[in-house]
């Protein structure tokens, strides 16, 4: 009677943390890197975790450029090929000089064939300013939108638009502050990974999702 034993034995490594920011630190009021936006402007946030780079544009209604920022806090340290994500934020705070109800719609640049996978509208109302509260902070869960996966080579974009309104106050807010914030679990080396046994393997895919520009 032969008997063969098999044994995996894995290294847990500690979560890492990634994270990017665009227009200053949050509440930090007193920089004008804040983005204004009137109704049918639209502002689009570029996170790159694996290298310096990423961008910020503010768009009018006719598309025209009107400020262009860079991260605040650059990322730099994501690996695509050695990083699994676990969970991700994208993290807001909104300001509105006139406190009425502001409409916000929010998506990403990911599309399944003709599908946007992500788009929401989000009223900031006196529910959230309140009477006498200027800022207002939203937080998206990405992984319980059903888009963590979208994030595993390390981009992301946002788009904020302010829609036109139908009511007699203009739909304008200003964003104060955006951040992107990611957690990962490290891809093993193999040279951590002890494997004794037959037929034993492990094979590690970064899966690579079609990206459609939608801005």
């Amino acid at each position: 009677i032969f008997c063969f034993f098999k044994m995996e034995t894995v290294i847990k490594a500690t979560p890492i943390e990634f994270s990017e920011t665009f227009l200053g630190s949050k509440g930090n009021h007193n920089t004008d890197d804040h983005f204004d936006l009137e109704e049918g402007w639209k502002a689009i946030f570029e996170f790159k975790l694996f290298d310096l780079g990423g961008y910020a544009i503010l768009r009018d209604e006719d598309n025209n450029t009107i400020q262009e920022k860079m991260p605040s806090y650059d990322e730099t340290r994501y690996d695509p090929n050695s990083n699994l994500p676990i969970e991700a934020y994208l993290s807001f705070q909104f300001s509105s000089e006139d406190l009425a109800p502001e409409e916000i719609q929010i998506k990403t640049s990911f599309l399944d064939g003709n599908k946007v996978l992500f788009e929401k509208t989000y009223w900031l109302g006196y529910w959230w300013f309140g009477y006498h509260r200027k800022y207002a902070d939203l937080t998206i869960d990405l992984k319980e939108e059903g888009i963590l996966d979208y994030l595993r080579d390390g981009q992301f974009v946002s788009i904020v638009i302010a829609p036109e309104a139908f009511c007699f106050v203009e739909n304008d807010f200003s964003i104060e502050w955006v951040n992107l914030s990611l957690k990962a679990d490290p891809i093993p080396e193999p040279a951590t990974i002890l494997l004794t046994g037959i037929g034993l393997g492990l094979v590690y895919g970064i899966v690579r999702l079609k990206r459609t520009n939608i801005y």
